[in-house]
């Protein structure tokens, strides 16, 4: 969805009111991927959102730096920024290895049941479910690592 500048939303809950106004949605390269990035203006600050990343699945947030940004306030930005990348890298490695690990557990599976005469082209839901617990349990530790 496009807004138009000036267009206000309010979006109200049972505990909160948030005034938003979106400025304008515009189209960036970022290298060797194109990410739609919508301006959310917050008083003078202008955060800009990305779409998820395919990889990682977060949403990047490119920080506004203030005209008159103080020491501390640039130093915090710049500590989210690196916050934020290291999570974008964590999550690209594990959602790669993910992919990967599945993957080859996929076609392991479906190969010994084709060689006991069992072909099919996908596994079930039960049939992965396997897989999904041999992960979480082999990648227990990274995973509590990260949580830290």
């Amino acid at each position: 969805m496009k807004l138009h500048s000036g267009i206000v939303l309010k979006r109200t809950r049972p505990f909160m009111s948030i005034k938003i106004v979106f400025s304008k949605v515009i189209e960036v390269t970022v290298p060797q991927l194109k990410m739609k990035l919508s301006s959310a203006v917050f008083g003078k600050v202008k955060n800009f959102v990305s779409s998820a990343d395919p990889l990682s699945n977060l949403r990047l947030i490119k920080f506004a730096v203030q005209n008159n940004e103080t020491a501390y306030e640039r130093e915090y930005r710049e500590q989210r920024s690196n916050v934020q990348q290291w999570n974008h890298d964590y999550w690209q490695k594990n959602n790669a290895h993910f992919q990967r690990a599945k993957e080859e557990y996929t076609r392991n599976a479906l190969r010994e049941m084709k060689e006991r005469g069992k072909a099919k082209d996908t596994l079930t839901h039960d049939e992965l479910s396997r897989f999904y617990k041999t992960f979480l349990d082999n990648n227990y530790r990274k995973h509590v690592n990260y949580n830290k």
